[in-house]
This record gives structure tokens, sequence and C-alpha cells, in this order.
């Protein structure tokens, strides 16, 4: 099955958009399928990728490149287009969400999937934008368009969502989308270090300084704001008492943008530390790349990972899938839409977002009660098998892509190569030369006598 997966990022861009493509192609290749990522032209070098064909040959993705991208699908001649979308790694411009419209043209129909990595889409836009979107819309045919979505939502064979609720915002604008959208978790954007002794976390609390006995709490993800990160802070101050041997450890960095919005927060969050008496018991590792084993080395040293996001947990929190990958029980916040995967002591502890009063009891239950603890790391890991680790995403993925679920995979390492064989010698080879003597002489006499 031929995969052409359309993403305008890819490393090393910084967006998680990023690795999310380039690790999704390497698993489809993995798994049989021949895939070509089509992305953006970039100046700087790109890693090549593993097991399948990058093309970053789109300078931008407005009207004007719309004939490139239709030749760069021609050139692949796929079976399915899976489109990753997220309206502002295209600048917010409507090109590429006309896409299932530009599918119908090549020489040979694909299937079309859209993965909604948000539901942000195209901006309104006006003047000249204006006049090729509404060009582009007449041409596809008006009805059932809307501006932030184009021909994505109506005319993709698969819808794909991140979370339940993304998908819920995407059907107001839709009303087609049953028997078409599913939801695929995200996975994990992160290297991840398998550690079935124990060795790499007994080596990683060695070298922090835990003793055997310490109870260390984690955060993991950016350090900004909107990320919640002084629940954590505060919930580890107030669960001290309850938990003497608590230990924080501060997963992540501020991402460089927040130098321009709040310049101050990571000063203020250390400050707080200090005012908590934390400042001995707390490390930040700063950031982590994520092609590295540095974070996934630090979560094999906690035991709980607090992951306090504002607006709730949800399916498209890739932490979620970092942590649970590593088997931590989560400790992480209610949302006001929860779905029906997060159950509350089976594979997640909640409090409410901001309640760091709520947050600490939690920390104090899981460190205080064992089986609790062995319930969640359970829960945890079952989640991660069957929903968010790379090998259940693949499989759901696949589900998707494939036109007909009859299509079977043969992952590179188990296809047959038929061994070279060299061409077979000419016949005489084989015969004795005075045998050939004898045949041309006797050639040389039959001709003869024929004359």
């Amino acid at each position: 099955m031929r995969v052409t997966v359309i993403c305008s990022m890819y490393p090393p861009a910084l967006a998680p958009e990023a690795p999310h493509a380039a690790l999704l192609c390497k698993h489809l290749a993995a798994a049989g399928a021949d895939v070509t990522l089509i992305t953006s032209y970039m100046d700087a070098p790109r890693p090549r990728g593993e097991g399948f064909v990058v093309r970053d040959v789109m300078p931008d993705w407005g009207w004007r490149n719309a004939p490139r991208l239709f030749r760069e699908l021609n050139r692949s001649n796929p079976d399915v287009v899976l489109l990753i979308y997220l309206g502002w790694i295209y600048d917010r411009h409507p090109m590429v969400t006309f896409l299932p419209s530009l599918c119908r043209r090549l020489k040979r129909r694909p299937r079309v999937v859209v993965q909604f990595e948000n539901t942000g889409g195209a901006e309104n836009v006006t003047g000249l934008r204006w006049i090729c979107r509404r060009a582009a819309a007449v041409v596809s045919g008006g009805r059932g368009l809307e501006f932030r979505y184009g021909t994505l939502l109506r005319d993709s064979d698969a819808v794909v969502a991140l979370c339940e609720p993304h998908l819920k915002t995407l059907s107001k604008f839709a009303a087609s989308l049953n028997g078409r959208a599913t939801v695929i978790p995200a996975p994990p954007l992160l290297r991840i270090v398998d550690d079935p002794t124990g060795d790499v976390r007994r080596r990683t609390r060695s070298r922090l300084g835990y003793a055997p006995n310490d109870f260390v709490v984690a955060y993991f993800g950016y350090v900004y704001p909107e990320k919640g990160v002084e629940t954590v802070i505060e919930a580890a101050g107030a669960a001290l008492r309850r938990v003497p041997n608590l230990r924080l450890l501060m997963i992540g960095g501020s991402p460089a943008n927040l130098a321009e919005r709040d310049p101050t927060y990571p000063d203020r969050l250390r400050a707080r530390v200090r005012e908590l008496g934390l400042a001995e018991r707390t490390f930040w590792t700063g950031h982590c790349e994520p092609d590295a084993e540095d974070a996934s080395n630090y979560l094999h040293a906690a035991d709980t990972c607090v992951l306090p996001f504002t607006q709730g947990i949800r399916q498209n929190n890739s932490s979620y899938a970092v942590v649970t990958s590593h088997g931590l029980p989560v400790i992480t916040t209610r949302a006001d839409d929860l779905e029906a995967e997060f159950r509350n002591q089976e594979n997640v502890m909640l409090f409410n977002p901001g309640d760091a009063a709520a947050a600490a009891d939690c920390i104090a239950a899981v460190a205080n009660q064992p089986a609790l603890r062995n319930a969640l790391r359970t829960g945890a890991i079952a989640y991660a098998h069957g929903r968010s680790s790379w090998g259940a995403v693949t499989r759901q993925t696949l589900d998707v892509l494939r036109p007909s679920p009859t299509i079977v995979l043969v992952p590179p390492t188990q296809r047959f190569v038929r061994p070279a064989v060299s061409p077979p010698p000419p016949i005489w080879n084989a015969i004795p030369t005075t045998r050939v003597r004898e045949m041309a002489g006797a050639t040389t006499a039959n001709v003869t006598a024929a004359d």
C-alpha cells in the first residue's frame, strides 16, 4: 500500500507536529507501507526518513504552489493520502483545505484521510486570497463548505481527531461525519528507553542523589503558565508533611517565546519553591531533546507524575502518552468533558484544575497506598498498550488508511527477497572441448555437403 503523508512540519522544526509526522511515517513504513512524506522546503539540513522518502519541495502552502503539490501527488501515485492538519502550520492559508478536491483530479484517485492535530483551521481571508478561495469553492461545489476547513470535512474519506472534544467541535461544521470519523490518541513524541531490569531507574536515581525510599514526584512538559506548573509546586509543598521523603523532579524547559510573553515566570516558580522549603528537594532538568534518552531516563526514576492541565486531561495530550509508556501512576486534572477512557483511580488520579490542596491529597494517597499505586500503574500500562503506544497508534491508523480491509502489509524485515541468480552459461560451456570440436566439424561437413 502506497501512502503519501502531507505535513508542513518536519524535524528540525520545533512544532510537535514535526516529530509526530516523522515518527508516524517511520512506524507506518516499518509496518509494511510504502511511505512518501511531502513537506516544506527548509534551508537547514534535515534528517533522512527512516524507511520512507522525504520530499521537502513546498516553498509555501499558498495557491501558487497548488500545481507543485498536484505534481508531487501524481509522482508518488498513492493508494491513500494522509494530511496532518492544523491551520497555523500552513500559515492558516486555505489552499491545503481543498486537498480532497485536488486528489479527485489525479491520474488515479486515492483515498483521502485528514488527521486534525487540533481544531484550528484557515483564517477568513480577504482580497486576492478570498477570490482564489471562492473560485476553489465553486469548482469543488459550494454547498457544505466551511471557510476554516474547505472540503476536508465534507469530502475526505475519513477524519481522524486526537480526542473526543475535538471531534465534537469538528462535527458542528459537518453534518455527515458519522461513520467517517474516529479518535486516535496522541502517541508519545519522545524516545522511550526500555528498562526491564530497572538498571536505568537505579542509575538515574543514584545520579540525582535519591535514596531508595525517596518518593519522587515528577512533572513532565514545557514550563509555561498554561500548563499549570505552579499547581505541582504548591501541591508538593502541601503534601510534604504527609510524605516526608518527597522529592520533586521537574522535567522540561521553557519554550523560546516565553521570554517575550512572560520572561519572569521561571524565576517566580523557583522563588516559590524556595519559599515552600522545597529547594533542596527539587531538581530542574531543563529542556530535554525528544530524540535523546534524558527525559525517558528521568521518568524511569520517578514514582508518580503530576500533569496539571488547566483544561483537564484529554487524549490529545502527548505527555500523557509518554508518561503511561513508562508505566507511571498519573495524577492529573478532571476535564469538564472528561472522556470515557480516563477512569478515576484506575488509570488516572483526578483533581480539579488549579486545586493544589486536592492535588496534594492525591500525591499523599499514591505515596502511602501501595495498592492504589499498583492499580494506577497497571491502568497506565493497559491504556498505553491498547490506545496510545506507537504499536497501538500505528494499528489504528492503518485500519483507517486501508482502502480495503483485505489488504495485508508485510513489514520490510519479513519480506522475502529472491536471491540473485546468475544467468545460465552458454550450453557449449557445459560440453567437453573435444565434443565441441566434433560438433563444429560435423556442422562444417554438413554445410559443405549441402553446397
